[in-house]
């Protein structure tokens, strides 16, 4: 009573369960690419009598289809993860100046419901994801090692690959994780924790100056890797 909210949306970091009680409002839960400017399915969140499973991300929202691939980008069956895809008239036609990660992304196929129609476009998400048997997708993170953390997109083999050519070439490996604030030993790509921050793990031929190594990297990556 007295409560001017009508609908709350959720969006940008997957929601980990359900309410566990009843809000005065609606609660959505948004899926979607920047790409695809910039949501591509809804759905409304209830209370569940399984709190703990995560909540599905729904249905395409109109003029929108999504369809579950495995790598040779053929149809996955109802049940089983594959790379999230999605075709309709919300997506970008490309990244400006950079040609080779459009032509990787953004794919043209026959369209296989309708073959006299032309090819469409098609958007490889890099997110693994299932259809339901109820029509919903279930949304289980990246399929390659890219993460979330505050909001930002990081490629972790990105990082690896500039730690590695630090000069001298005195570092014979590395590995960025993201690590729980929660549990500092739980660094898996999987994990649904929110709070992350970045992890670096290296083997050194010799001993090696933090400081040196963060002004190295403070030049070839956004501040935020």
């Amino acid at each position: 009573e007295g409560v001017a909210l009508k609908s709350l949306c959720a969006a940008g970091e997957k929601l980990n369960r359900y309410p566990d009680c009843v809000y005065p409002f609606k609660l959505y839960n948004l899926y979607g690419p920047t790409e695809d400017t910039v949501w591509t399915t809804w759905t409304l969140v209830e209370i569940d009598p399984d709190p703990v499973i995560s909540p599905v991300i729904g249905k395409p929202i109109a003029n929108h289809h999504v369809y579950i691939l495995n790598p040779r980008l053929k149809l996955q069956p109802v049940g089983t993860p594959g790379e999230l895809c999605i075709s309709g008239v919300g997506l970008a036609r490309g990244y400006l100046n950079n040609p080779e990660l459009t032509a990787e992304k953004f794919i043209f196929l026959p369209n296989v419901q309708t073959p006299s129609l032309p090819r469409f476009t098609l958007y490889r998400t890099g997110d693994l994801a299932r259809f339901l048997s109820d029509g919903n997708i279930e949304f289980h993170g990246r399929i390659d090692h890219q993460v979330k953390i505050r909001g930002f997109r990081i490629e972790l083999e990105e990082i690896e690959k500039q730690v590695l050519g630090y000069p001298a070439a005195v570092i014979k490996e590395a590995a960025a994780v993201p690590v729980s604030l929660g549990n500092p030993g739980d660094y898996t790509l999987r994990q649904e924790k929110t709070d992350k921050y970045l992890c670096l793990y290296l083997v050194a031929g010799e001993k090696i100056e933090e400081a040196d190594l963060r002004d190295h990297l403070s030049r070839r990556l956004p501040m935020y890797m």
